[in-house]
């Protein structure tokens, strides 16, 4: 079994890691590759003619990891990993937070069928948002790397409550999501003047200049937890699609201060 993005014993300092690999000699198109941590769930991927790509989690320090490669039940082929997890502790963190409307119903959109308790609420929020956000940590690792400047990648805000990254909901550090209840409703967040996206059609008279950048801002002020600069990705959970309009509402896609 070949590993071909990451040597056996690299350093790297992210929680979640993309491992891609093969396993020469190897056909079938419903292949599997399951991956063995000693404190993790396993967790098991598709492969494709010998060729695999895992999402594995690392713990601070040494992480032994198996690898097994199998057509049907049979494992074919197998092999061993050890990454080093050296988090970092230097650099600012990304905050997150979801922003929820004063008079929200805590739920977001969702079809017919994918709807209700833990399925679309603010709880659902929550834990999609937290796994959305150590995506991207791996994401910025895996390419940084791939473009020669190590395994450099953000650092998340981390505290120690029960796990939605694992299936065993364990307690270990995770990734905080802080709620802010803003002052405003949920018309006010939905307004179509506040969305970035929309433009508005010619005579039109606007009758706010304020954004949905600025919401944000205003309940990141309103909480009081953030003194200064810090580093913060805010979710709108009352974000909705205007079909009408076509264009999403209590929504703004962009950086600032």
């Amino acid at each position: 079994m070949q590993f071909l993005n990451i040597a056996n014993n690299e350093t790297v300092h992210q929680r979640f890691l993309i491992v891609y690999g093969q396993v020469p000699g190897i056909k079938g198109n419903k292949d599997r590759i399951v991956v063995r941590h000693p404190y993790f769930p396993p967790l098991t991927f598709p492969a494709v003619n010998g060729y695999f790509k895992t999402l594995v989690e690392l713990e601070s320090g040494d992480n032994g990891l198996k690898f097994e490669y199998l057509q049907g039940d049979t494992v074919v082929c197998q092999g061993e990993l050890t990454v080093k997890m050296e988090p970092y502790t230097d650099k600012p963190p990304l905050i997150l937070a979801i922003l929820v409307g004063s008079d929200s119903k805590g739920t977001f959109d969702a079809p017919p069928d994918a709807c209700g308790p833990g399925i679309n609420d603010l709880d659902a929020a929550v834990r999609k948002f937290r796994c959305c956000a150590y995506l991207w940590q791996a994401f910025i690792s895996e390419h940084m790397h791939r473009q020669g400047f190590g395994r450099r990648t953000i650092r998340l805000e981390e505290e120690y409550e029960p796990d939605t990254m694992a299936r065993d909901n364990e307690r270990r550090m995770t990734a905080k999501v802080h709620i802010l209840k803003s002052r405003r409703t949920v018309a006010e967040i939905q307004d179509k003047e506040r969305a970035q996206q929309w433009k508005p059609p010619p005579g039109y008279k606007r009758h706010t200049e304020e954004t949905q950048h600025g919401l944000a801002n205003e309940a990141l002020d309103d909480y009081g937890v953030f003194k200064g600069s810090h580093h913060v990705a805010c979710l709108t959970l009352d974000s909705h699609w205007d079909p009408k309009e076509k264009t999403i509402l209590g929504h703004a896609a962009l950086g600032g201060g």
